[in-house]
């Protein structure tokens, strides 16, 4: 599914999932607390990883709660290629920039962004062409836009 390192073993765990990450593979992942990550829901939330393997809670319905003991996991390393899913809205095109998509019937799935708003979070580059809800290759290398004053 993924290129790159996988680092679902790091310095701060994730222990806890505040959203349903099965069939997640692809989309981003921002953190809802400490040690807990959820589908980042719209362009306003902090990019923290991408989705490599999904999972469900130990109690499915429960959230937060911890994931099934050792099947999340995640890309988080900075400027890794990795395979993310674009949104229903749309197709990507290779050099794009891309967020995520807040209309996409799949939450954590991205859109193309040629012009960011002041204070939005821009995940990466795509490096792949895809049509919409298809999988195409991402630069990982988060920012928030910032648009100089006129």
């Amino acid at each position: 599914m993924a290129f790159g390192y996988v680092t679902y073993k790091n310095f701060a765990p994730v222990n806890q999932i505040a959203s349903n990450l099965t069939n997640s593979e692809g989309c981003g992942l921002s953190l809802a607390g400490e040690g807990a990550v959820e589908l980042a829901e719209d362009e306003t939330y902090a990019p923290y990883a991408i989705v490599a393997v999904g999972t469900d809670s130990i109690t499915p319905g429960t959230y937060p709660s911890s994931p099934v003991a050792g099947s999340l996991e995640i890309i988080d390393q900075l400027g890794v290629a990795v395979q993310a899913r674009a949104s229903d809205a749309g197709g990507i095109s290779a050099g794009d920039t891309v967020v995520i998509d807040g209309s996409a019937s799949v939450k954590g799935a991205f859109k193309t962004n040629g012009m960011p708003a002041d204070g939005t979070y821009v995940w990466g580059m795509a490096l792949t062409d895809c049509s919409a809800d298809e999988q195409f290759i991402l630069r990982f290398s988060p920012y928030r836009a910032v648009v100089p004053a006129p």
